[in-house]
């Protein structure tokens, strides 16, 4: 039970809407993935694909989650 909900939670993250970022992160993770397999380097398709993986599912930053609020004090002064 536990892990059908593991992976429907991963589902609604792949099909949250998406922004520029979950697209850079995508790009830019294939991009590596390729290189670093056409020229054999493990440790950067270990590396793209942390990228990609980041993008698809909004992890981080791509999932918008690096706002950083406003203290309470400054949105009281404006």
């Amino acid at each position: 039970m536990k892990l059908k909900i593991q992976i429907l939670n991963l589902l609604q993250r792949f099909f949250s809407p998406w922004n520029l970022s979950r697209f850079l992160f995508l790009f830019i993770g294939i991009a590596i993935l390729i290189q670093a397999a056409l020229d054999s380097l493990w440790i950067g398709i270990f590396f793209g694909s942390y990228f990609i993986l980041k993008g698809l599912f909004a992890w981080g930053c791509a999932g918008g989650n690096c706002h950083i609020p406003a203290p309470a004090d400054d949105v009281q002064n404006q």
